[in-house]
């Protein structure tokens, strides 16, 4: 005799609390009311009526107690059919069809629902609608990602290095450079490290100690400053014979059609600090009075200042500028404490090379190289439809969260956008190639116009206000997350090259006030009486528009600008005990709009000669 096991199955405690709702769970009560088999053992139907029960209130499709409620109902209806003596084999044949019934019972159960649950039933089918409509449009973009390809048409690193293979070799400064380097040794840090040093300055000695030891470094630095080119191939190649200086690149083979933001572009760090060790060459040649050697080390850095500028990209015009405000403060030197070291043809030879610096006139920043990077970055990171336009490609993602840009305009981690989960998804909603290209071309074009505008004319930045509201629209921002990642604020720099001409102009003055002061015994009443046989034209005060500002005091020449209140002050540093960073005050730009007020630390004019700095110094000691 064979012993049933159901009924202790059906009453084990895990069953029965896996039958149970929750809120009779939570009162204490394991009421097994979800347990259909158990509505069927209470009702005592037969197996063959149990059987039709089972499978209706699997097809309704309801939620486990509406199934459980449609067994009970439909047991009670069969016991009932029972009851007035009909047969249960007849009871089911009368019943019809079980997927029909299961239908309409669903249908009418489910219109028997509270309005809530209708509600929320409805909205979970909604979300559930749009996750899927959601997950065929991101595997939709995730399929066309694998497949895309970027179609790189052009070579930009070859086109820029056909250039340089069209200047003779003898002609290339390059070579010599990176041999002047080289010659420095394990100093090239210190070198590059020492960046204002001059006599009187608290590291002077160990900086006129590195001059002194490395003096064959410093001929090639004039020899390849003499050269009339720079003449510096691009690569993506590892120099292994640079080793350890700072554009020194972990080794790899060279690409062919290398990436333009890959590429080693090493002369700005060695022009500038190859100037740095020129100057203290230049002030221990005036300290000993060697003028041949300080006069051909300021040519020399001049002639760097031309070599930095050979690339046009924004990067090497700044540098171009920095290595110019060199020359500049060794002239300005000169002037101050030894203006009988030169004769007046190197005073006036000076005067022409200065003037003619990047072709005379104001200093002005050029956009070339960034235009070709962006330009670079669409060929490589967008397909191409033939007609100018494309999708975004994988390798966009290598570029677009670069030095935790994506953090700074969208306000999530690199790790989120950068990963390749993503992909799909930045493809999907950052614009094509054609939106992407225009918007950062018009850009570049509000960005050379402000960089053409003197100090007089400059405002607030239209460029900068118009990417910090591509910052502020989200939306916008992702649209043209290349831009926004890519796009360098330039504004700083045109105020840079600005700075860069007014140093020079005004020492271009000073060195007319000297010569003529040679000529005549004295200076003169007004800079008028320079021009023209010792200036074509009197340099503008870059704050005004006109002329620079000059006086004598105690039979000394003052020259200098309104500065930054633009408000004509006799030459008078703004108020302080520190008159350099007082000089700093009165020429740090601010726009128009900026009320200056009565604020004593602007209130003065930006002193141009003598040097405030020189004199600072000489006081001081």
């Amino acid at each position: 005799m064979s012993v049933s096991t159901e009924a202790p199955r059906r009453d084990s405690l895990y069953r029965r609390l896996s039958h149970t709702p929750l809120r009779d769970v939570f009162r204490g009560r394991l009421t097994s009311r979800l347990d259909i088999e158990r509505v069927l053992d209470e009702s005592g139907v037969p197996e063959a009526i149990r059987e039709v029960v089972r499978r209706v209130a699997v097809r309704t499709r309801l939620t486990r107690f509406e199934k459980a409620e449609v067994a009970r109902e439909l047991a009670s209806h069969f016991e009932d059919g029972l009851a007035a003596g009909a047969e249960s084999s007849e009871l089911v044949a009368r019943f019809g069809d079980v997927a029909t019934a299961a239908k309409l019972i669903r249908r009418a159960k489910k219109r028997a629902r509270p309005l809530a649950v209708k509600t929320l039933w409805r909205a979970a089918q909604s979300c559930g609608a749009v996750l899927a409509f959601g997950l065929a449009v991101y595997v939709w973009f995730a399929v066309k990602l694998l497949v895309s390809e970027p179609n790189i048409t052009r070579n930009y690193v070859a086109e820029y290095n056909a250039g340089i293979a069209r200047i003779p070799e003898e002609d290339r400064g390059w070579p010599i450079y990176r041999a002047a380097v080289l010659a420095t040794g394990d100093d090239w840090r210190s070198i590059e490290n020492y960046r204002q040093e001059r006599p009187g300055f608290a590291k002077w000695d160990d900086c006129a100690a590195l001059a002194e030891k490395h003096s064959q470094a410093i001929s090639l630095f004039r020899a390849a400053a003499g050269k009339p080119a720079l003449g510096m191939f691009l690569n993506d190649a590892a120099d292994e014979d640079l080793a350890g200086s700072p554009f020194h690149l972990a080794a790899r083979d060279p690409d062919p059609n290398p990436v333009l933001w890959g590429v080693v572009i090493p002369h700005p760090t060695v022009l500038r600090a190859g100037s740095r060790l020129l100057r203290t060459d230049a002030y221990l040649a005036m300290i000993r009075r060697d003028a041949d050697r300080a006069f051909a080390d300021i040519r020399a850095i001049l002639q760097m200042v031309e070599h930095a500028s050979e690339p046009p990209s924004v990067i090497d015009d700044l540098v171009a500028a920095a290595i110019l405000q060199v020359s500049v403060e060794l002239v300005q030197h000169v002037l101050h404490h030894d203006p009988g070291l030169w004769s007046d043809d190197r005073l006036a030879e000076l005067s022409h090379r200065l003037a003619g610096v990047r072709n005379g006139g104001p200093l002005r920043f050029r956009v070339d190289g960034e235009r070709t990077l962006f330009r670079d970055f669409l060929q490589r990171c967008y397909t191409d439809d033939g007609d100018g336009d494309g999708i975004l490609t994988a390798r966009a993602r290598e570029i677009c969260v670069a030095d935790g840009m994506a953090v700074h305009h969208l306000g999530v981690p690199d790790s989120v956008v950068g990963g390749s989960l993503v992909t799909p998804l930045l493809s999907a909603v950052v614009g094509g190639r054609r939106a992407v290209g225009k918007r950062f071309e018009r850009h570049m074009r509000i960005v050379e116009r402000e960089s053409r505008l003197p100090l007089w004319e400059l405002t607030e930045s239209r460029a900068d206000a118009e990417m910090e509201a591509l910052y502020a629209n989200r939306i916008q921002a992702v649209r043209f997350l290349p831009v926004a990642v890519l796009t360098p604020s330039l504004s700083r720099a045109g105020i840079c090259m600005e700075f860069a001409t007014q140093h020079r102009d005004a020492t271009l003055v000073a060195l007319a006030l000297e010569l003529h002061k040679r000529r005549s015994g004295s200076y003169p009443a007004s800079l008028a009486e320079l021009s023209p046989g010792l200036l074509p034209v009197i340099p503008l005060d870059r704050y005004d528009g006109t002329p620079i500002k000059y006086r004598l005091t105690d039979g000394r020449p003052l020259l200098y600008s309104v500065g930054v209140d633009r408000d004509d002050d006799g030459g008078r540093l703004p108020e302080g005990s520190d008159a350099v960073k007082a000089n700093g005050a009165a020429r740090e730009w601010r726009s128009p709009a900026e009320d200056t007020g009565d604020d004593p630390a602007l209130d003065g004019d930006w002193i141009l000669w003598p040097p405030v700095e020189e004199v600072a110094n000489d006081e001081s000691a």
